[in-house]
């Protein structure tokens, strides 16, 4: 069993896109050096760049699992994606809060992480 594990592994990375994945990971650093640059003078640098450390995290780990899905075996996928997306949208009229720029465009999720239905609809968008 650890064998085939290990097997399947190698042959992900192997198949990985990785230019993908170093650009990204570039981009994401830069973000960080802008953050920490725009944040330096008012003194609270370290929360912001680990907010934004975190949400690096969880951005690579939800492209490793994304990437282990070929999603052309699931050609109707998109109908139930887009009924999902469009009733995530709305869902903000009804549970949405204010958020520091002050529009209801953000749901409370747990332990005070908020989450925009926009950006989800990007990704959903892709497909």
């Amino acid at each position: 069993m650890v064998k085939e594990i290990w097997t399947g592994v190698k042959r992900y990375v192997r198949e990985s896109d990785w230019l993908l994945l170093v650009l990204s990971l570039i981009l994401c650093c830069f973000g960080l050096l802008l953050i920490f640059t725009a944040t330096y003078s008012a003194g609270n640098t370290l929360k912001h760049i680990v907010v934004q450390g975190m949400g690096m995290c969880i951005g690579a780990v939800g492209f490793v699992i994304l990437s282990l899905f070929d999603f052309d075996r699931f050609p109707r996928l998109w109908i139930l994606l887009f009924f999902f997306n469009v009733m995530f949208q709305l869902s903000h009229a009804v549970f949405g809060v204010a958020g520091d720029t002050g529009n209801k465009s953000w749901i409370p999720l747990v332990a005070g992480i908020n989450i925009q239905p926009g950006e989800v609809g990007k990704i959903i968008f892709i497909y």
